[in-house]
């Protein structure tokens, strides 16, 4: 009987150790961020490490009752505020940033997508306004994303598209 309470335990505790060993692993992991898997613009990771980059969301809020999160941008301490906001979620490829920024301006609101390069925290556009920018992936030096949240709009741009 002992023994039994004790193999349950002892795996038990060895699952716990595998699972926090897992996640200080995926903290430190220095590998691009090509694809979306369980994030939307409503509900991001807010805390991200690639490479020696920390990248952090800072005072998100909604942009109207439901919709996207937008807010500041944190890297490596360094506030980046741009537009009216930041959006997510974003993805990471070759020390740049993919991420949508959300644009008030008069008669035009939206979001667009922006490249952050992290050497020189340099913000460049790609495309024009869009209802919304839900980004899907990188792949083939494309970059696909929807343009709404239910994902039935997609559309792509070329990684050197910068206007």
């Amino acid at each position: 009987m002992f023994c039994k309470r004790f193999e349950t335990c002892y795996s038990t505790l060895a699952i716990y150790e595998l699972y926090f060993i897992l996640i200080q692993t995926r903290k430190n992991i220095k590998m691009s961020k090509l694809k979306i898997l369980n994030e939307t613009p409503l509900d991001f990771q807010e805390k991200n490490i690639f490479d020696k980059w920390d990248v952090s969301y800072l005072d998100l809020m909604e942009v109207n009752q439901g919709s996207p999160l937008v807010g500041s941008l944190s890297i490596n301490g360094q506030v980046i505020t741009r537009e009216q906001g930041f959006g997510g979620p974003l993805l990471y490829f070759n020390r740049k940033i993919y991420i949508p920024v959300f644009i008030r301006r008069f008669c035009v609101v939206g979001f667009r997508l922006a490249t952050l390069n992290l050497d020189d925290l340099s913000i460049e556009y790609i495309g024009g306004i869009e209802d919304l920018v839900y980004l899907k992936e990188i792949k083939d030096n494309r970059i696909y994303f929807y343009t709404d949240i239910y994902k039935s709009r997609e559309k792509n741009l070329s990684l050197y598209e910068q206007i």
